[in-house]
């Protein structure tokens, strides 16, 4: 029998515990979102939209609170877009606050031999002492733009510290934002030298050309309806103005009574001077008929004649001072003063003007031409009138007359009086007292003198060249 051959041994395999694949998952889908992020900022189609992909797509690689695309204009920080912000206002005080933060960060890191043209972390004071200002993300990162890191940049900031495996992926999307924006900035392709040389050339000529293009010179200058030729209501003697009969603005016919002065001292001289012609009288019929038979009555029969026709004529210029106490239309027409309140009461000289009557359809206008634009004020210059009631409906006028010396006008200034005949029919006569502004139309002149003239009458009065 032979002997038992020896068991062979069993080989049991171990079984070994399965790797894990979630990391690597983990790190293939952050590659496909970087990548699609980086084709999104290329194909950016213009700035805007460069700019909304650059601060508001990050989120979806890694946590970030508020992301900020940055630029440099010379030591100046601009903030061009901030996440979940459609507009953005540089001058809004959190804003503000960052820009100081990034210069300052800017000079410290300069003196460190480290400046902005490098990616690195930082930490914010994210509280004032001034105020009760607090900001949440106090973690922050710098991923400058690429080629030329001088643009900008983007500024991350979040509450928690960065990971180095992070820093990489943040700097890389400075990278490709900075190209993105280079592209999109570079300036058009220069036409061709001959073409860009006729381009300009031909610039120059149109240019001269505008500027020796005859223009008529105008002058803008405040104007008003007035009335043309109107009969002056004057004070014919001295007096206290009793009561005003017409309102402003009334229709009067000729004879019709305006105003009465208080005639009390001129009713008293007149009943006075009656009653000396009748004491004139009575001497003078006395003296008539002792004179036949008294040698001295016929010797005062001379002097009672001449007392007689003194008291009549003493009369007749108090009857006729009475009558001037009531002031009459000497025509028809429009009744134009200021207020009967100013007037009732009012002690007035002989002469002194009271009031117009003025013909309605009958009316001028009168324009207050500033002293530096006087040269236009010729006679028979086109005016057009643009009333302040009816500014679409210009008014047409031809200047007629303008003074010689400048008047104070209400405001100080001094100014031309000028006045222009309506060329309009009676139907479409403006209101009397009517204001708006004149345009009045000079010699043609080039369109250069018309442009440079008061900036040359300007330097020329300042200098005295």
């Amino acid at each position: 029998m032979s002997a038992a051959s020896p068991p062979k041994p069993m080989v049991v395999p171990t079984q070994a515990a399965p790797q894990s694949t979630e990391p690597q998952k983990k790190a293939g889908d952050l590659l496909q979102k970087l990548i699609a992020l980086e084709g999104d900022i290329l194909n950016a189609s213009d700035k805007r939209n460069l700019k909304h992909i650059a601060v508001n797509k990050p989120r979806i690689l890694l946590p970030v609170g508020h992301a900020f695309l940055c630029t440099w204009r010379g030591h100046h920080v601009r903030i061009e877009a901030i996440s979940n912000q459609a507009v953005v206002n540089n001058q809004a005080p959190f804003l503000q606050w960052v820009r100081h933060t990034i210069k300052s960060m800017a000079k410290k890191n300069t003196k460190d031999a480290r400046d902005f043209t490098t990616s690195f972390d930082f930490s914010l004071q994210t509280r004032r002492d001034s105020d009760d200002f607090s900001y949440p993300f106090a973690n922050a990162y710098w991923a400058p733009f690429a080629p030329d890191p001088h643009i900008g940049g983007l500024l991350f900031t979040r509450d928690a510290a960065w990971l180095d495996a992070e820093k990489p992926i943040l700097e890389r999307l400075g990278k490709i934002t900075g190209l993105g924006w280079t592209a999109l900035g570079k300036a058009k392709k220069a036409p061709h030298p001959l073409k860009r040389k006729i381009i300009v050339t031909g610039g120059l000529l149109l240019a001269l050309a505008g500027l020796l293009f005859p223009v008529p010179v105008s002058t803008l200058a405040p104007a008003e309806i007035i009335a043309k030729d109107p009969f002056i209501v004057s004070a014919p003697i001295d007096g206290v103005i009793d009561k005003l009969h017409v309102k402003p603005g009334h229709l009067v016919e000729a004879g019709t009574v305006l105003a009465t002065l208080n005639d009390t001292v001129f009713r008293n001289e007149y009943v006075v001077a009656g009653e000396e012609k009748s004491v004139a009288i009575a001497r003078y019929r006395q003296a008539s008929l002792t004179s036949f038979v008294d040698e001295k009555s016929k010797r005062d029969l001379a002097i009672t004649l001449a007392e007689r026709d003194l008291a009549t004529a003493r009369e007749s210029f108090a009857s006729e001072r009475l009558a001037k106490t009531k002031l009459v239309a000497m025509r028809s027409g429009l009744v134009i003063y200021s207020d009967e309140k100013d007037w009732v009461g009012r002690p007035v000289a002989i002469g002194e003007k009271i009031m117009q009557i003025a013909d309605p359809t009958r009316v001028l206008l009168r324009i207050y031409s500033p002293i530096a634009d006087s040269g236009t004020l010729r006679s028979g210059a086109r005016v057009r009138m643009f009333l302040d009631a009816d500014p679409l409906t210009p008014l047409d006028a031809k200047l007629i007359r303008s003074n010689y010396y400048a008047q104070p006008q209400p405001g100080g200034a001094l100014a031309y009086e000028a006045y222009a005949e309506l060329e309009i029919s009676p139907e479409d006569t403006p209101r009397i007292g009517g204001r708006g502004v004149a345009k009045i139309y000079g010699e043609k002149a080039p369109f250069g003198y018309w442009l440079l003239r008061k900036p040359i009458s300007a330097v020329r009065q300042m200098f005295g060249l």
